[in-house]
């Protein structure tokens, strides 16, 4: 029972990063809730970025896991906060450069 904690955590970020592995292989945005409230010019690459972010998100209760399972739970739930205020800086910062207008070139490009 001592692990508890470090297997919540795992099976956690595992469910996150199994969801964002779901959107980005289907790139639909059905799947991402209250998408029929937001207008996006192209629907694939949102759910692209939106399933990169939510892999960087699954990162903070990974590395709880991870901390909690080397040092104890206690030391795991404290390293909590850390890491997910971490993997969701990091999550906004990456999706935030991303998410800019490309040019017009570039989208010829994809085509």
């Amino acid at each position: 029972m001592e692990q508890a904690y470090s297997i919540l955590m795992f099976i956690f970020a595992l469910a996150l990063l199994l969801y964002a592995v779901i959107v980005a292989l289907s790139k639909s945005t059905d799947l991402i809730p209250r998408m029929d409230r937001v207008s996006v010019k192209d629907e694939k690459r949102y759910a692209w970025q939106f399933a990169k972010t939510m892999a960087c998100v699954a990162l903070g209760p990974a590395l709880s896991a991870l901390v909690g399972l080397l040092l104890g739970p206690g030391a795991g739930m404290i390293a909590l906060f850390p890491a997910m205020v971490l993997s969701i800086w990091l999550g906004v910062r990456f999706s935030a450069g991303e998410l800019n207008d490309t040019p017009e070139e570039e989208d010829e490009d994809r085509e």
